[in-house]
């Protein structure tokens, strides 16, 4: 009996283990700009737009304003947004910032 309940149990944990990995692939997709352009240099610029005025913006987990945001002049790389509002979902993004590029996001809240 003792032997059952172990393989169940290990059959739990692994299915667990597999459907956690995957929401964490779905979350961790690049989101795609909404519009591109190129600009002088290798200066950089994002905008995150949203459908709900004055929604908080956080940057890798860090407070940057509210929407609509520009932020310029961020480092080329991955960065993770999140996007909050009381009474909506909170959304979360994952973005790529390249050199010499103005990229806009639109990141859509939904009530709760």
């Amino acid at each position: 009996m003792k032997k059952k309940i172990f393989i169940i149990w290990l059959a739990f944990l692994f299915f667990s283990s597999c459907l956690n990995a995957q929401l964490q692939d779905e979350d961790e997709k690049e989101f795609e700009p909404e519009e591109r352009t190129a600009l002088d240099d290798n200066r950089t610029k994002i905008t995150i737009k949203t459908n709900i005025p004055k929604s908080s913006v956080f940057i890798n987990e860090i407070f940057q304003g509210v929407t609509n945001l520009t932020v310029s002049d961020l480092q080329e790389g991955t960065y993770a947004i999140r996007v909050e509002k009381a009474g909506f979902k909170t959304e979360r993004k994952v973005i790529l910032v390249e050199k010499g590029e103005s990229r806009t996001f639109f990141v859509e809240l939904e009530k709760d």
